[in-house]
């Protein structure tokens, strides 16, 4: 994540995605309306080149070295987090709520509150694996990623200001949830690294599971990626 090219690269394509969204291509019968979009589109692509992304790339710098700083601590929660799983998942099926455990996924989820953008659903599928339709499912907090975006959010709206209300909070905000793949790549790497430890938890080993047990990781609407198959780990890059 250091990689400020890599950073950049996501940035310039959410930008163009930016224009697109702002309606910059679509066709309006009235010219003053469209004179008004137009100014409108340079002032988004003016913020978002020169405050937005200065911004951001100086949030994740501070998310980087946070994340180096801490990642033990980090592991070691999640892995409490884990166990509780799977304690829950345990009594689930001791109680005959939930059968042999086929699938467990991690994924980003956007949230609407302007405060936390983001949070991880973990959802455990049964022996019918998506076809189960009543998989257990519950939050891992990752309020760790999100801990510098208030300031970052704060900062924007100060700077957009300037633009004499062409640039408004709801614009701050979208092109915020436009770059939560920078973010999901800490906690992808993070959880990446303690599942080795996870499965090795008398926890985990209580559980019973599928042959073909998984554990999945990703983003909402994006397809999720495995990283474990019963004995066997995955790479994948984000």
């Amino acid at each position: 994540m250091g990689d400020t090219g890599h950073s950049s690269r996501d940035a310039g394509e959410a930008a163009f995605q930016w224009i697109r969204l702002t309606g910059f291509e679509r066709e309006e019968p009235c010219r003053r309306r469209e004179r008004k979009d137009i100014r409108k589109v340079r002032a988004l692509k003016h913020f978002y080149k020169n405050c937005f992304i200065p911004a951001l790339e100086q949030t994740v710098f501070q998310e980087n070295r946070y994340y180096q700083h801490h990642q033990e601590q980090l592991i070691e929660l999640f892995l409490s987090s884990f166990r509780q799983l799977c304690n829950r998942l345990y009594v689930r099926q001791q109680e005959g709520r939930i059968g042999a455990i086929s699938i467990i996924e991690y994924s980003l989820q956007p949230s609407p509150s302007t405060v936390e953008l983001f949070g991880y659903r973990v959802v455990a599928y049964g022996e019918q694996g998506y076809e189960d339709t009543e998989p257990y499912t519950e939050n891992y907090n990752t309020a760790w990623l999100y801990q510098f975006v208030p300031e970052l959010m704060t900062n924007l709206n100060e700077q957009r200001k300037a633009y004499k209300g062409k640039i408004l909070g709801g614009d701050v905000e979208n092109m915020m949830r436009g770059e939560l793949v920078l973010f999901h790549q800490f906690a992808a790497q993070l959880i990446r690294s303690a599942i080795p430890r996870a499965i090795s938890e008398p926890q985990y080993a209580a559980l019973a599971k599928t042959e073909s047990f998984n554990i999945r990781l990703g983003r909402e609407g994006k397809g999720r990626k495995t990283i474990y198959i019963k004995h066997d780990f995955f790479d994948f890059g984000g």
